[in-house]
């Protein structure tokens, strides 16, 4: 997924709900402005019902945000033939407020590239517009306008069935099975509980650099950011027995990306991961972290590098160190002020 500025959300609202938000298209595409755009792109009303079905399906189910998947791909999803035919839905769904579209695609960059292969384990160099689905207020009080009125249609429908016919309604068995009593009852239990409960042993603070390590983790295997606190990543990491002191999160993530390729996975799509601190500590359970780190690998080779230098510098000779080049030119000075000395008092003589 195109990175997207945490700052650039303050002024999309967050859906309320996947099946809240079906219903807000299915009453916004049945308004004056919902039809002549519907007409003017050229859907039709049971393609268009389909489309945002799909769409609907790769978006994050808390926030409604993060939908990157390409127009042939939600097609396919769809069972639509054509990729047109989402992006017109999509331009709908622009011009009513239900969706907007956070970044463009484009052609990733080196560090996007890289980042890709750690989502998926293979290649992508393109990378599909971002969007995010919302909930104006408009729609979420015109669709609950229109459920309200079908609610009170529905009891007038069941006074013909006769004099003694009863009619419940999903609204006053919710009701009567949350009655103020019983809720009233919960709560006190719950709290009696809570006051003869033992004090819960307080949890140690997690080390600066395991948070570090996790946070940079997250930074570059977007599937596992689901937009939650990282101390699910940090669990896993330190369940594993990774040494973060050694490892840090971006040899973390070049860890699984081998192990991905050596394997022959790929990672799944993000939508359909339900429970991304589950699925780190499971692979990372698999991996061998016992092992020399890329940090300790390259303070390994450095400190090779500088025993060769001075293994050589040994056989080139003393003044081939530094400490060597000194005395020698301390040395030297001393003769060249001996021999002029020695001139002077030569001079003398002859004179």
């Amino acid at each position: 997924m195109l990175p997207v500025a945490e700052s650039a959300y303050t002024t999309v609202n967050a859906w309320t709900g996947r099946h809240d938000w079906l219903n807000q298209c299915r009453w916004a595409i049945r308004t004056p402005d919902g039809e002549r755009l519907r007409k003017y792109h050229k859907v039709a009303l049971p393609t268009f019902l389909i489309a945002i079905v799909a769409i609907a399906a790769f978006a994050d189910s808390r926030t409604g945000r993060d939908v990157a998947a390409a127009d042939r791909t939600i097609a396919r999803h769809a069972g639509i033939g054509s990729a047109k035919t989402i992006q017109r839905t999509r331009a709908i769904l622009r011009a009513l407020g239900l969706a907007v579209e956070m970044a463009r695609g484009r052609i990733l960059t080196g560090d996007e590239h890289y980042a890709a292969e750690i989502h998926h384990g293979g290649r992508q160099h393109r990378a599909a517009s971002r969007w995010a689905l919302t909930s104006p207020v408009w729609a979420i009080t015109g669709a609950a306008a229109e459920r309200r009125r079908k609610a009170s249609d529905s009891p007038a429908k069941g006074k013909s069935r006769g004099r003694n016919s009863v009619h419940l309604s999903r609204s006053s068995y919710v009701r009567k099975k949350n009655s103020p009593k019983k809720i009233n009852h919960q709560r006190a239990r719950a709290r009696e509980a809570t006051r003869h409960a033992p004090n819960p042993i307080p949890r140690r603070p997690r080390p600066l650099h395991l948070q570090r390590a996790a946070a940079e983790l997250l930074r570059i295997a977007v599937t596992l950011d689901d937009g939650r606190h990282p101390g699910s990543v940090c669990d896993a990491i330190e369940s594993a027995g990774i040494d973060t002191t050694r490892w840090r999160g971006r040899d973390i993530a070049r860890a699984l990306d081998h192990d991905t390729r050596e394997r022959g996975w790929v990672w799944p799509h993000r939508s359909q991961i339900t429970d991304p601190g589950r699925l780190l500590r499971w692979r990372l359970a698999r991996i061998d972290f016992t092992g020399p780190s890329p940090a300790d690998r390259a303070a390994e080779a450095h400190a090779d590098r500088v025993q060769r230098a001075a293994a050589r510098a040994a056989d080139r000779g003393p003044g081939s160190t530094p400490a060597g080049r000194a005395a020698a030119l301390t040395l030297f000075r001393r003769s060249q002020k001996a021999k002029q000395e020695e001139r002077r008092n030569q001079n003398r003589c002859l004179g």
